[in-house]
């Protein structure tokens, strides 16, 4: 594997007058499988580096989903800057502020006197019910009469 100084001679050669934006894509440090990086360049392009073998080209066919994935990846970090930006210039404008004083307070309400019950009189007291005395015989069913 090569160094990342070779890395970025290998890069330089091949890309010419276009700037290199960054690494769309990398593996490195892996003995099974072959050790890649690919650069995008502002144009679009994509150089190919073989770090197991040190050579680096220009890719015929640019892989649009890494380039898609890397723009994306891009963008998020641009509105996370801009978020912060943000949030560190509210902060300041609410320090630069002054402080309003706290309201007073209201005075406190009276507590509310209940009002005592009006006594229930109670069944003793009131007129005692009239007992009914209950004749048996007159509760019982009425006999029909026969024709």
């Amino acid at each position: 594997m090569i160094s990342k100084a070779r890395e970025t001679e290998l890069v330089n050669a091949v890309r010419g007058k276009h700037a290199a934006e960054g690494v769309v894509a990398a593996r490195r440090g892996n003995a099974k499988y072959s050790n890649y990086a690919i650069y995008i360049l502002d144009n679009d392009q994509t150089v190919y580096v073989n770090l197991d073998k040190g050579t680096s080209h220009i890719q015929e066919h640019p892989n649009k989903k890494h380039i898609k994935k890397y723009r994306a990846a891009e963008e998020r970090k641009a509105s996370r800057a801009q978020e912060k930006a943000d949030r560190e210039q509210e902060k300041a404008e609410r320090a630069a502020k002054p402080k309003a004083e706290p309201k007073a307070k209201a005075p406190a309400k009276p507590k509310a006197v209940r009002k005592p019950r009006a006594k229930k009189v109670q069944a003793a007291q009131a007129e005692p019910k009239k007992q009914q005395v209950v004749d048996p015989l007159a509760q019982a069913t009425p006999v029909t009469e026969a024709k």
